[in-house]
């Protein structure tokens, strides 16, 4: 089983019945393979934050600056990193009024 994203907040929105419900449906997919050793662990393969951040990175030099921006504000605000959420702060301010970036000009 690979469960790839949860829409951040999604958990915390469920209703204590569907909560137990879906949990419980987790531990029931997961029991067969914790049981017999295949299970060696999960982890998150990146953070949300990230996948964000990328997809501005992809999305600015193709000229989509509009959703480069959202991109970066939604990096923002999803990362722990004070100095990280400030550079996409940045990044999303520069995108936004043309300016140029580091190495630009």
């Amino acid at each position: 089983m690979l469960p790839i994203h949860n829409r951040p907040g999604f958990v915390e929105e469920l209703s204590e019945t569907e909560h137990t419900e879906l949990f419980g449906e987790v531990d029931a997919l997961i029991a067969e393979p914790t049981g017999s050793g295949e299970l060696l662990g999960g982890e998150a393969l990146a953070d949300p934050a990230q996948t964000r951040t990328v997809r501005g990175h992809l999305l600015e030099p193709a000229g989509d600056r509009d959703a480069a921006r959202e991109a970066y504000r939604a990096a923002a605000r999803r990362t722990t990193g004070t100095p990280e959420r400030r550079y996409l702060e940045i990044r999303a301010a520069r995108v936004a009024g043309g300016a140029p970036g580091r190495g630009e000009a």
